[in-house]
């Protein structure tokens, strides 16, 4: 498994230049913050520990504090309250409607809205009580914390991605290298004289492979 003290290594090496130590990691920081905002297959939540939180009585917003992914994620799927044993799905309604719906508070019991804005999470009617909500997200991956970190996505799922374009803004900003710019490029071939950039290669291989894991299947033409 390839770790951030692996890429270090590897770029400085593909570029045949050992005094570029604190720009490759500079680069990296760049390269990983530029794709944090794209859905791949690692960025979703692992079904067997996905976020949770419980409420409080007579709170009806949440925030990082209660669980860290509320603050930083990207997209909300789906959003299940726990009752007795069984997980029912909170139904997606918008701030302006949560807010006039608790603005007496005299709405109160079992939560069954939720909506989200300014990085918080707000549920309708105002919990009485402690349940247990499970969150369905596209969150935000985080790069290594340390050189040494295993088997952070970034460093494998999203290596090559992430490789190509440290170098291409190393070579954009740094060694100003317009070749290897090119060959490093992430805009399509039409944004970049024609030529097919590793990076951008690198995204749309892990962008066919979320879609493909996470399609329906094929329209099918129905039967008249």
């Amino acid at each position: 498994m390839a770790t951030l003290g692996d890429m270090k290594s590897r770029i400085a090496g593909e570029l045949g230049r050992s005094n570029l130590t604190s720009d490759i990691t500079a680069a990296i920081t760049t390269a990983i913050s530029e794709y944090q905002k794209e859905r791949f297959r690692f960025s979703d939540v692992i079904p067997d520990a996905p976020p949770q939180f419980n409420t409080a009585a007579n709170q009806w917003i949440y925030t990082s504090a209660d669980n860290a992914n509320i603050g930083s994620l990207l997209k909300i799927d789906y959003v299940l309250i726990l009752i007795g044993t069984t997980n029912i799905p909170l139904i997606k309604s918008t701030p302006e409607q949560i807010k006039i719906y608790n603005q007496q508070q005299t709405m109160r019991g079992q939560p069954s809205w939720y909506a989200y804005e300014g990085n918080e999470l707000l549920l309708a009617a105002i919990p009485t009580q402690i349940y247990q909500i499970e969150l369905g997200l596209f969150r935000r991956v985080d790069g290594p914390a340390t050189d040494g970190e295993a088997n952070n996505p970034w460093m494998t799922d999203g290596e090559l991605l992430i490789r190509s374009r440290a170098k291409f803004e190393i070579a954009t900003h740094k060694t100003r290298n317009p070749t290897m710019a090119q060959a490093m490029s992430p805009f399509p071939p039409a944004e970049n004289g024609g030529v097919v950039g590793q990076s951008y290669a690198a995204w749309r291989s892990l962008k066919r492979e979320a879609n493909r894991v996470t399609s329906l299947g094929r329209i099918r033409p129905m039967p008249f």
